[in-house]
């Protein structure tokens, strides 16, 4: 009775993580992507916030290229071309991982519990389409019978 009284009252926890199955399934699948912006966080936020400049740079390679002065910047953003290229081409992504950095964060801190939520997913399931049964159970003062 005591278990079937733990599991009522944890229900609405439990209903909540199978609910966002999908997603924290995807989070734990695509971990290692997540992680990585996360790791780098500082460079992301610094590239953000000079997007218009890069781009600006990226757009008149030509014409920055001439002037001797800035050769050094110059041979910077030359190296790093291909990388600007596809920073530019993923802005978008970018401005979605800078938007979303909190859920990313905590995600990453809450790595531990989105791996056992997903590897006890069946479990979870089970208890979710049960939920029903076990409430009206533990309403009617009803104990369950072992198998």
């Amino acid at each position: 009775m005591e278990t079937l009284r733990e599991h009522y009252e944890h229900m609405e926890t439990l209903r909540e993580p199978y609910e966002h199955r999908k997603t924290l399934r995807e989070l734990y699948e695509h971990w290692e992507t997540l992680r990585e912006p996360y790791e780098h966080w500082e460079t992301l936020r610094e590239l953000y916030e000079h997007w218009e400049t890069l781009r600006e740079l990226y757009e008149h390679w030509e014409t920055l290229r001439e002037p001797y002065e800035h050769w050094e910047i110059l041979r910077e953003i030359y190296e790093h071309r291909e990388t600007l290229r596809e920073l530019y081409e993923h802005r978008e992504t970018l401005r979605e991982l800078y938007e979303h950095r909190e859920i990313l964060r905590e995600s990453y801190e809450h790595r531990e519990t989105l791996k056992e939520l997903y590897e006890h997913r069946e479990t979870l399931r089970e208890l979710y389409e049960h939920m029903e049964t076990l409430r009206d159970s533990y309403v009617h003062g009803e104990t369950l019978r072992e198998p």
